[in-house]
């Protein structure tokens, strides 16, 4: 009975804090658009910078916050797709848990530098998509590498509480 009250604690928490997370992020954040277009530039960059790395002529237009191969866009970078809201629901995840404030401050971060490679990777797997294989673009885009993303997401939630749960309990 113990483990669901924690349960149901943990949930009511992470509904909270996704609430105000919402809220905050609706009225204030978006309408200014700076923390959304920072996000859109460094992915999209970031994005032309790895293709660039493997020998493709991958570049980034700020102007239309496009991925390029060559002289083609590929890739348009929206809000939607900075991976903002994965940042947040990942680390309201690691919040909400009931541990140590101490884990979470290094292990937040860390996660969503990794987020952001694996978001930055996905970008520059569907400019490779849209260039080479245009009729997948819809399905990759929409289904197959968010999914790839939300199980990375889910995988960093996995280690955190099967390794700091488990070393919490023995200290």
């Amino acid at each position: 009975m113990k483990s669901q009250k924690k349960i149901v604690f943990f949930i009511i928490i992470f509904i909270l804090l996704y609430v105000c997370w919402l809220l905050l992020y609706d009225f204030w954040i978006a309408p200014q658009t700076a923390l959304d277009s920072f996000l859109i530039e460094k992915v999209g960059r970031s994005s032309a910078w790895l293709l660039a790395l493997f020998g493709w002529e991958g570049f980034y237009h700020v102007g239309y916050h496009t991925v390029y191969l060559g002289e083609k866009a590929c890739v348009s970078v929206g809000a939607p797709c900075n991976g903002l809201e994965i940042f947040v629901v990942f680390s309201l995840f690691i919040i909400a848990l009931p541990m140590s404030h101490l884990h979470k401050i290094w292990y937040i971060p860390m996660g969503i530098v990794f987020i952001f490679g694996i978001n930055v990777l996905r970008v520059a797997a569907l400019t490779l998509n849209a260039y080479y294989f245009p009729e997948s673009i819809d399905f990759n885009h929409h289904y197959l590498f968010t999914f790839v993303v939300y199980l990375f997401v889910f995988f960093l939630w996995y280690f955190w509480v099967n390794y700091f749960v488990s070393f919490q309990k023995v200290q």
